[in-house]
């Protein structure tokens, strides 16, 4: 995998805030009023459409050429405030683990996707089977097995980045900060002892999620597997 694209707006981070504020400085040099509730009527409308509900009434009196620059400058500002972003401490072990845990998952379903059997798939298009049913008795148990497989490599993965991501974040009560405190302060015994409670919680964690997983694969495969 390369790359992958995801919304910047609700998945990892809300960027509303930056919209409003850039939105709101262009209005204040162009001496127009800009409150929230204008700034509600730009949700789902494109750039230059939001930029005619900014300007109002004024929005005839620029040329397309003066729409585009007010439209330019605003992204500007907007890209501007987006370099201030930052992640808390307590959220970037979530994002760590999660950009860790992506690929190898998305590596799994793809190499589960690619071992579906294509005399198979010929057959269901030859009987045609609806969507739902060759979903469950195909596609499923051909992507199940390997997304299981993913999951008993990503559950390490995520442990172990997510702990690293505490050590740097250092979030109150979390279990990187007191390894951090234990190595600084030179307590090995509460060093081993913390890395002992990582690799219990990691294992015991990862046999419960995979036995739950285990349960819903077979019941697949026993149920709709062809």
């Amino acid at each position: 995998m390369k790359a992958f694209i995801f919304d910047l707006d609700g998945v990892l981070c809300h960027t509303d805030k930056f919209h409003f504020a850039a939105w709101a400085a262009l209005a204040k040099k162009l001496d127009l009023p800009f409150d929230a509730s204008v700034n509600d009527r730009l949700r789902g409308v494109s750039r230059m459409e939001s930029l005619d509900i900014v300007l109002g009434e004024k929005k005839d009196a620029f040329t397309a050429e003066q729409k585009k620059s007010f439209a330019d400058e605003k992204n500007a500002i907007y890209r501007g405030y987006l370099q201030t972003m930052t992640v808390s401490g307590s959220s970037l072990s979530v994002l760590i683990s999660f950009l860790m845990v992506l690929p190898v998952l998305y590596g799994a379903v793809r190499t589960g996707i690619g071992s579906v059997d294509v005399q198979l798939l010929e057959m269901a298009k030859v009987f045609r089977l609806p969507l739902g049913r060759r979903l469950r008795a195909i596609w499923l148990p051909a992507v199940l097995p390997a997304f299981r497989q993913g999951c008993s490599v990503a559950l390490g993965i995520c442990w172990k980045s997510g702990v690293a991501a505490e050590v740097i974040g250092l979030p109150d009560g979390s279990i990187g900060d007191a390894l951090y405190r234990a190595k600084i302060t030179l307590s090995t015994g509460e060093l081993f002892a913390w890395t002992f409670v990582i690799i219990l919680l990691s294992a015991v964690f990862e046999k419960l999620f995979l036995a739950l997983l285990d349960r819903a694969v077979a019941r697949v495969l026993g149920e709709e597997g062809v």
